[in-house]
């Protein structure tokens, strides 16, 4: 075969190459095309939104009183209630039938008796005893006038002490004593015999029974408890911030804010009662953690702060927003007592007017630990003080970076929050 027939024909060099680039060249236009249709297609101009006219209602303005009211959730608490003991032991013979959870009694209504038999012998007893004191009260009468006669006969002169051992005055005043304790037991044992049976001491609702027909009580056993039916009070938990609207009087002078008490599902929509509050023990307030209220800490944090400043005379007035977060981030389990010893620290430890991250530990470390650092070895309350003030200038002199000896410590006055003295 020749040299001339291995070398490739120009024909078949061209259509390699074509294979080649023919990619190359469709992705080319490709790109071309959508570069050219990006560039050419339409463009919205920007133009500012209409202003629309907002309709309001406009009213003159009137000055006077509006109501504020209050809507709350409360609990019905019985305003008396019992819990029934015994004044006598014994066994339980009989049991009221209403006496069962929600069973309702009148003042004087009888609940439950206890086996008075025991009680009835004492009586008939204690009746003895009265009727054979009375007899020797007589006897001894009856030897009184004779011993008296008797002097008169004689006719003798003697002294008062044996003037009266003669006309037996000491014995007559023995027997009238115990004619009086005879009839003491004898009411004590009627008394008995009325406590066996139990009452209702008010108007009451049965909450619960601990006892039936054939149990033995004594005077330490539980009954059963009672709840009054005639008042009630109403617990309920009001916002601190809504507590300027209501008026709780002081004295019996003034009436407390009007009350109006609903109950749609046991009284229906529409029916409702009426009251004031006329005594703060009946409003029971209960307040929430201040972990649950956070929305509350700054404006404490700042009510804190400006009275700080002004005790310790600083002029402190702001605090920066990553300090006001650590602060709202803590759980406080000391509530606000813990919050106000926190911002006291911070202040004492601030130099300038604003308070920043450094014045408030960070880390989950309670803010006012530093208070807590007291040795075990304190003897004495006295002690105990002493070591504060002097953890308390040896922190605040550390952060200002003063120079101090230490017979210059005690020249400090530093209370543990809280505290005084």
């Amino acid at each position: 075969m020749s040299t001339q027939d291995n070398r490739p024909q120009p024909a078949a060099r061209r259509s390699r190459w074509f294979r080649m680039l023919a990619p190359v060249l469709v992705l080319l236009v490709g790109a071309v095309t959508a570069v050219a249709l990006m560039q050419s297609g339409p463009s919205a101009k920007r133009e500012p939104p209409p202003r629309q006219a907002r309709l309001v209602e406009t009213r003159p303005l009137v000055i006077g009183s509006a109501r504020t009211r209050i809507d709350a959730m409360g609990t019905v608490m019985p305003a008396e209630s019992v819990t029934l003991q015994p004044q006598v032991g014994g066994e339980i013979i009989s049991v009221s039938d209403d006496l069962e959870p929600g069973g309702l009694f009148r003042t004087g209504d009888e609940l439950l008796r206890i086996d008075p038999r025991d009680y009835e012998l004492a009586v008939l007893q204690r009746e003895s005893e009265v009727a054979q004191a009375q007899s020797t009260l007589r006897l001894e009468q009856g030897q009184q006038s004779i011993a008296r006669r008797e002097f008169e006969i004689l006719n003798e002169s003697l002294q008062d002490d044996d003037q009266e051992l003669v006309l037996r005055k000491p014995q007559l005043e023995s027997v009238r004593a115990q004619l009086a304790l005879a009839k003491a037991k004898l009411e004590q044992a009627k008394l008995d015999l009325q406590r066996s049976r139990i009452r209702a001491p008010f108007n009451a609702i049965v909450e619960s029974i601990d006892v039936d027909v054939g149990t033995r009580v004594t005077s330490a056993s539980t009954l059963a408890t009672l709840a009054g039916t005639d008042s009630c009070w109403l617990e309920v938990s009001v916002p601190v911030k809504q507590l300027k609207w209501i008026d709780i009087p002081r004295g019996s002078t003034t009436q407390g804010s009007r009350v109006r008490i609903t109950n749609p599902a046991a009284w229906g929509a529409g029916t409702f009662r009426e009251d004031l509050f006329y005594r703060l023990s009946v409003f029971t307030i209960t307040l929430p953690p201040l972990r649950d209220r956070r929305e509350e800490i700054p404006l404490l944090t700042h009510h804190f702060m400006h009275r700080f400043a002004k005790e310790f005379e600083k002029p402190i007035d702001a605090i920066t927003p990553q300090a006001m977060a650590v602060l709202e981030a803590h759980d406080w389990p000391g509530n606000v007592r813990e919050l106000e010893h926190a911002v006291e620290r911070a202040v004492l430890l601030t130099e300038g007017r604003t308070i920043d991250l450094d014045a408030i530990p960070t880390g989950g470390a309670s803010p006012i630990a530093a208070w807590n650092e007291v040795p075990d070895d304190a003897a004495t309350l006295a002690d105990v003080k002493q070591e504060l003030r002097t953890h308390a200038a040896d922190r605040v002199l550390d952060t200002l970076r003063i120079p101090f000896h230490d017979q210059h410590v005690t020249g400090f006055h530093f209370d543990r929050p809280g505290k005084s003295g």
